[in-house]
């Protein structure tokens, strides 16, 4: 995500982006507070189960802040939070990874 914008994550669940240039803010997920734990957990089963890396053939980014948990399956077509549709890519290969789906008229 780009410089000009800060995540906030209120006490409801949700959570916002700030765009600091003007200030205003962007619902962008609205959870539970059970679910977002829930969330938190998964992303960390994934990340332990790979080895914290990108799992993109040939990949080697392991700072944090770039791994990302990508669904193999997408939700919109089924996919669910579960350890075997998840996996640990890095955030390059997981909009590469989306990019090519969209040029492929696929989602994923």
């Amino acid at each position: 995500m780009s410089s000009q914008y800060t995540v906030i994550a209120a006490d409801n669940g949700a959570d916002y982006v700030l765009e600091r240039a003007t200030g205003k803010a962007y619902l962008i997920v609205q959870t539970d507070k059970a679910a977002k734990k829930a969330w938190r957990k998964m992303r960390m089963r994934v990340l332990v189960r790979d080895n914290f890396q990108c799992q993109h053939p040939g990949c080697v980014v392991t700072d944090l802040d770039r791994l990302t948990i990508h669904h193999i399956t997408p939700k919109a077509q089924g996919g669910k939070d579960e350890l075997p549709n998840l996996i640990c890519l890095c955030d390059f290969h997981h909009n590469e990874t989306h990019r090519l789906a969209d040029l492929a008229g696929g989602a994923q």
